[in-house]
């Protein structure tokens, strides 16, 4: 049985006719013209759309707290965390050993399935804001913030039996932090100035690589990508792709040969 079998229906089913309803009202030129009845049709106002997001997270709280509560509490009987300096040390002799570290941690409150979810549910919220953020998604489309979520929630839904098989600790949070501090690294990234744009890709990279993983490689190539599409400078829209990917490749080698002793 796989996490959330028997309630991702009810979530999934209300998230496509919601986008649907969206989709249809944004294609009006005029979403509050008068029918020639003399009324007004149906349209997602701010107002609307915000408690459709709300009632989406609320949705998602309740099925969870409701039908997964068990299944929960084994995910977290499965994960391991000891508040030792013992254990630290042994997370840190490998490639994102702080994000694991803080993910176990948050899993042990999973035995309390309403504090996990509650959480859980609390970080999915933190990606919403911080992708309506960082690509400046209006109001009318706030809706499209939502994928993300849905996507980060996919990867706990179908796990199944995989979570006895799973070697990767803390797994149930890892990607949503990791898509956390991506999205975080990138707000700070568009707000730096021109010049400082390459000693803060070679830090982010050298210091996020031990730390968070490939989630920091991954937000090194976005640092790339993004100096290709906005930076006003010829010369910057080439040599900063060039640094990202040329730290995403050196990095990972360098930690692995002088560094670390498991992977």
């Amino acid at each position: 049985m796989s996490l959330f079998c028997r309630s991702q229906q009810i979530f999934i089913t209300f998230f496509c006719r919601l986008f649907s309803i969206y989709v249809e009202n944004n294609k009006k030129t005029k979403v509050s013209a008068p029918t020639s009845g003399g009324g007004k049709r149906f349209s997602l106002t701010p107002g609307v759309l915000k408690w459709s997001v709300l009632l989406f997270f609320a949705a998602v709280w309740l099925a969870f707290v409701l039908y997964e509560n068990v299944q929960l509490q084994r995910i977290q009987e499965l994960s391991t965390f000891l508040c030792t300096e013992m254990y630290f040390d042994d997370m840190m002799t490998a490639p994102a050993g702080l994000l694991s570290y803080v993910a176990t941690f948050l899993v042990q409150f999973l035995y309390y399935p309403v504090l996990g979810v509650t959480i859980y549910m609390a970080l999915m919220y933190v990606v919403y804001l911080l992708v309506r953020k960082l690509f400046a998604i209006p109001q009318r489309w706030s809706l499209l913030a939502l994928v993300p979520v849905v996507l980060l929630l996919w990867t706990n839904v179908y796990m199944g039996y995989w979570i006895y098989y799973s070697k990767l600790s803390g797994y149930f949070f890892v990607a949503l932090l990791g898509v956390i501090a991506i999205l975080a690294a990138m707000l700070a990234y568009k707000r730096v100035p021109g010049w400082a744009k390459y000693p803060f890709i070679a830090v982010w990279t050298i210091a996020g690589y031990p730390l968070i993983g490939v989630y920091a490689l991954a937000a090194a190539i976005m640092m790339g990508a993004y100096s290709i599409a906005s930076d006003g400078k010829a010369v910057s829209r080439i040599l900063l792709p060039l640094l990202s990917v040329a730290l995403v490749a050196v990095v990972p080698a360098l930690y692995y040969y002088n560094c670390y002793t498991s992977t």
